[in-house]
């Protein structure tokens, strides 16, 4: 369970504003410049920029990206903004971003409901609510200059530096999927750039997803139907510019592609 934040409200509500500037200036914050934050701290931005950026406008999360760079680690979540998410083929704006990484991704959808309750999820319960894995691309974009290796929880903060999700492939019988064994290529204008194999930093990225959902359940008070989460990229980011296009395959299961326009 998440910890109380330790800096006050009016604070928090100071840091998010300036995220949330930034994002519509289009200008750079330097997080080691910035005040300290503990990982509650973090989440509690992410919950007012997520407040102001699109749910007082009546829109809902029903995105997230999780993470984590070793089983020993416990995951990151953080939640994607809604007019960000895409199918594939689309065309991103370049304008509308101040940096577009590409990121090959698997992510999981909910095909039932998770009410709060007062007991975690078994993963057992939680595999049998989940009715497709999809190929996706998520995009990173950040309003940290130092977003590379920003100071302790600020990425976290900044929405998990997520720019935007692109959903492809359905795989509905995704529990027969062998992910430790996976290939993944990334293609740049026709043009393959990556080629890994097993590349996922845990093998098996379902393993994220136990901690995940019930994390989001408890934070979102129940998920809902149609929910989707995606598991972390698996070959780092490539960044792209506009008039790229990218296209993400994981061979046998499918692929996302999109273009950048300027």
């Amino acid at each position: 369970m998440t910890s109380a934040p330790t800096l006050p409200s009016d604070l928090l509500d100071t840091l998010a504003q300036q995220l949330l500037q930034a994002r519509k200036d289009k200008q750079w914050l330097t997080s080691s410049t910035l005040p300290g934050l503990t990982e509650a701290d973090a989440y509690a931005i992410q919950q007012r920029v997520s407040a102001r950026l699109w749910e007082q406008q009546g829109q809902r999360t029903g995105a997230w990206k999780s993470g984590t760079g070793s089983i020993d680690v416990t995951p990151t979540v953080a939640p994607i903004w809604p007019a960000r998410v895409f199918p594939t083929g689309a065309t991103l704006s370049m304008a509308d971003y101040q940096l577009i990484g590409a990121e090959a991704e698997i992510a999981y959808r909910l095909g039932s409901d998770l009410p709060l309750r007062d007991s975690d999820y078994s993963e057992e319960e939680l595999r049998a609510a989940i009715d497709a894995a999809h190929v996706v691309i998520e995009t990173i974009d950040s309003r940290l200059q130092d977003w590379q290796s920003p100071a302790p929880f600020w990425g976290l903060a900044d929405n998990a530096v997520n720019g935007a999700f692109v959903i492809g492939t359905e795989v509905s019988d995704w529990q027969a999927l062998n992910l430790p064994a996976q290939a993944v290529e990334v293609w740049i204008n026709d043009e393959l750039k990556i080629s890994k194999t097993g590349s996922h930093a845990l093998g098996d990225p379902w393993l994220l997803m136990p901690w995940t959902l019930n994390h989001l359940i408890r934070r979102q008070q129940g998920l809902r139907k149609g929910d989707i989460i995606t598991t972390g990229s698996w070959m780092g980011s490539l960044q792209v510019k506009a008039g790229d296009s990218v296209r993400v395959n994981f061979p046998g299961i499918g692929e996302a592609t999109m273009q950048i326009s300027a």
